[in-house]
Formats: C-alpha cells, sequence, structure tokens
C-alpha cells in the first residue's frame, strides 16, 4: 500500500468518525438537555420520581446551565455541519426563548413524618 492510500484511508477514517460524533451528539446529547432547559420542572420530577423537592433557586439554576449545554450543543452541531453561524444561531435562540418563556413556580414544600422512637 502507497502512503498516500494510507493517508486517504485514514482521512476518511476521520471524516466517518467526526460524522458519527455529530450524529451521535445531535441524536443522543442535545434532546435531554434541550428538554431539561425548556421543561426543567417536569423533567425533575421525572429523573427523580417526585421524591425530591426543588427550590424555586435550584430550578433557575438547572433551567441556565442545561440552556448553556443544550443551546450551545445545538448551535455547535449546526455550525459544525456547515451551516452559516447566523442560521445556526436561530434553532438555539428559539430554544432559548421558550426557556426562559416557561414560568417556573416554586414546588410544594414536601413535609416527612416525624417519628419519635421512645425507649
Amino acid at each position: 500500500m502507497a502512503l498516500w492510500q494510507s493517508l486517504a484511508l485514514l482521512n476518511l477514517l476521520a471524516d466517518w468518525t467526526k460524522a458519527i460524533g455529530l450524529l451521535a451528539a445531535g441524536l443522543l446529547v442535545c434532546p435531554p438537555w434541550v428538554w431539561l432547559a425548556v421543561r426543567t420542572e417536569q423533567c425533575l420530577e421525572v429523573i427523580t420520581g417526585k421524591s425530591i423537592p426543588f427550590s424555586k433557586r435550584k430550578i433557575w439554576l438547572i433551567k441556565i446551565l442545561a440552556l448553556m449545554v443544550g443551546a450551545g450543543n445545538v448551535w455547535g452541531i449546526l455550525a459544525e455541519i456547515g451551516s452559516p453561524w447566523i442560521l445556526a444561531i436561530v434553532p438555539a435562540g428559539i430554544i432559548v426563548f421558550f426557556s426562559l418563556l416557561i414560568h417556573c413556580p416554586s414546588p410544594p414544600i414536601l413535609t416527612q413524618p416525624h417519628t419519635f422512637l421512645l425507649n
């Protein structure tokens, strides 16, 4: 095998792994983060099974983190596949808009029953 043939094979392999990485990021990583950014309270209820009450501050902190990761991933993937950055920012902006549009009320505080052990 000539040197140029092996270099062409490595270049093809690099393009293939890049395409697989973009596909995995677009299908496996972005949707949960976008869902967490837009529907934070419902997502946290599903993740915890409605067993952990979150304060309004924690919900907003999780929403901001998910917003940065989810919208950033969408923007990065669209920019990486070759769309201009101005067109890649539009779906990320839509995610930010809907994420901040939804009001996060504070969930009810759950109290655990007090049990006293009497000796």
